[in-house]
């Protein structure tokens, strides 16, 4: 089969975010369905029987999930949730926008976002961008993005203007120049995985080898670290 003949289903209401999505799979080569409810994402998934379902969570007659579990009584196709919610959107006097993300421990740095590290609000910035929150127009201009620390402490919310710099002497990276980069990233990221031999990798900075969280346990990275990462058979 060739890439060409591959069919993705994207199951969105949103018209902004479908014409992104559909630009994004039609330029990798992919055909693409269309369904804006979760009935008809259903009945299509039983017509078109696509390669690949992506979905999203909030849908005008009831949620994402219910697609996945009609879809899983009679296929294993691979599924992807595509679903976005800021926490707090500002509109601006002078017309831009602030996306706030509030967090209840340390958040990350802007190394750490310039790196891709920690994509989440220059994500959220490039779907503002695009058109894809709710009475937001496309081509919108980001002026701030900023974490608000909520730690129960005095002060109760700490605000950090997030300054998205490599080196402390950088020229910091503009957010609308973040979010561009950051969707540029993700698509560069999807078509890389179009290649059925490219691996998952649980760590791709070795950087980060010994901060393990609850999704590196599951990964088995320690596991593989102490074996060096040979394809050990009885693993």
């Amino acid at each position: 089969m060739t890439l060409a003949m591959h069919l993705v289903m994207v199951v969105e209401d949103d018209k902004a975010m479908q014409e992104v999505l559909r630009i994004l799979f039609e330029g990798s080569g992919f055909r693409v369905v269309v369904s804006e409810t979760a009935r008809q994402g259903e009945n299509n998934a039983r017509l078109h029987r696509p390669d690949i379902v992506v979905v999203d969570l909030a849908l005008p007659d009831g949620d994402g999930i219910s697609v996945i579990k009609s879809i899983r009584v009679w296929s294993p196709m691979p599924i992807i949730v595509l679903s976005a919610r800021a926490d707090r959107i500002e509109h601006r006097r002078d017309g831009s926008y602030a996306v706030l993300d509030y967090k209840t421990g340390q958040p990350p740095t802007g190394k750490q976002v310039r790196m891709g590290l920690s994509p989440q609000l220059t994500l959220e910035a490039a779907i503002l961008r695009e058109g894809g929150f709710e009475g937001i127009l496309a081509g919108s201009s980001v002026s701030e993005l900023v974490y608000v620390r909520i730690s129960g402490n005095n002060p109760p919310g700490e605000q950090k203007l997030l300054e998205l710099k490599i080196k402390p002497g950088d020229t910091a990276q503009s957010p609308d120049a973040a979010a561009d980069n950051a969707r540029a990233q993700l698509e560069a990221l999807i078509r890389k995985f179009e290649n059925e031999d490219e691996p998952y990798r649980s760590l791709n900075l070795p950087m980060w080898t010994n901060r393990y969280g609850v999704y590196d346990d599951l990964s088995r990275i320690k596991e593989w670290s102490a074996a060096g990462g040979l394809e050990i058979p009885e693993w």
